[in-house]
This record gives structure tokens, sequence and C-alpha cells, in this order.
């Protein structure tokens, strides 16, 4: 299972903890062997290879890999019915950094005051607003750049 998951994701590591982890905990508490796991191989590696391009975050990840033991669906088609891929684009995280920058005067004050710690929080604002959705780098970057300026 690790051989075939490890080949077809290209990631080893990644492999070895989505079966320590994720895959174990749900044959144990299914009391299925290994060889039983509704989720084969060539699946898991699909999963492992969204996040590794960045189309889903560890988060999402998580909860289609739920979704996943469930359904014998592969995980694109999870996330694409269920609306789960990542926000990737510029301007879409923008306005949504934008939004949650325009209504929380205080704190932009405070951060321009000196105050970085106040970072965390519009991050989980934009992150919450995106429902997860947002491709953290991209929050981080757009959000210095706009606070900069």
């Amino acid at each position: 299972y690790f051989e075939k998951t490890s080949e077809g994701s290209g990631q080893a590591k990644a492999s070895a903890n989505w079966i320590m982890t994720d895959l174990m905990r749900e044959l144990n508490a299914s009391n299925l062997k290994i060889s039983e796991s509704p989720i084969a191989p060539d699946r898991l590696s699909a999963l492992i290879l969204m996040i590794e391009k960045k189309l889903i975050s560890g988060k999402i990840a998580k909860n289609l890999f739920i979704e996943m033991w469930k359904s014998p669906k592969f995980p694109d088609v999870i996330a694409q019915e269920q609306n789960l891929m990542q926000i990737s684009d510029n301007s879409a995280i923008e306005k949504v950094v934008q939004e949650i920058l325009d209504q929380n005067p205080t704190q932009v004050a405070e951060y321009k005051a000196g105050k970085t710690k106040v970072m965390g929080f519009f991050v989980g604002l934009i992150m919450k607003a995106s429902r997860g959705q947002a491709n953290p780098d991209l929050v981080n970057q757009i959000l210095v750049e706009k606070l900069k300026g």
C-alpha cells in the first residue's frame, strides 16, 4: 500500500504520514485491514498530489479524506462537487483582504503602529471569509503588501 501510494504521489514522507495517521486511524476505528481499505493507494496518492500542487490546503485535505472514506470518488471530483478547491486567484484574494482591512481600521492602525501580532487576526478573518479556501501563502503576501501601502 505504501509503495503504491508513494510511487503514485512521488512523496514518500507525505505518503507515510497519511498512512500512519489518518488511514490507520480510520482502519482501526472500522476494524478493517489495510487490504480492505475503502481508499485505494491511487486515490490517496491523488489527494497527496492535490496538496503538493496547492490545489487544496492541508486542512481541506483532512476533510476530503473523510469524504473519500465514504465515497469511491477521486479527491478532485469530491473537491469540485463540494467546492473545496483552494483559491489561488490573486484578484479574488485581494478583494477579500481589502474587505477585511476596510472592516477593521483600528487593527490596521495598530499594525502600522508596530503591533505586528495583529497579522494573525487578519489572516484568521480572511481564512474564515474564504471558508478556509484561500491559499495561505498568497493571503500573507497580499496582506503584507496592502498593509505596507
